[in-house]
C-alpha cells in the first residue's frame, strides 16, 4: 500500500515511511520513495501526503507543529 515500502519481493511486512516523509508509491521496494515534507508542512508515520501547521505554528524537523512565540 502507499505510505510504506518492503524490501522483501511478495512479502506482506511493510515498513511505514517515517514521521516528515510522505510516498504515494504503491508496492514500493524502496525507501527511497519516502519523500521529505515541503517546508512548513508535516506528517505522521505511514501517511501519503503531508499537512501545513496551523497558522502561528512551525513545522520542526517536518515532524510536529511548534507554536510561535509571541511577537514571531
Amino acid at each position: 500500500s502507499t505510505g510504506k515500502y518492503t524490501h522483501l519481493q511478495g512479502s506482506a511486512n511493510c515498513t511505514d515511511c517515517p514521521s516528515g516523509k510522505y510516498s504515494i508509491v504503491s508496492l514500493s521496494k524502496s525507501k527511497d520513495n519516502c519523500l521529505d515534507c515541503q517546508p512548513g508542512k508535516i506528517s505522521n508515520s505511514g501517511v501519503t501526503n503531508c499537512i501545513f501547521c496551523e497558522i502561528g505554528k512551525w513545522a520542526k524537523n517536518n515532524i510536529e507543529c511548534i507554536g510561535c512565540g509571541k511577537g514571531k
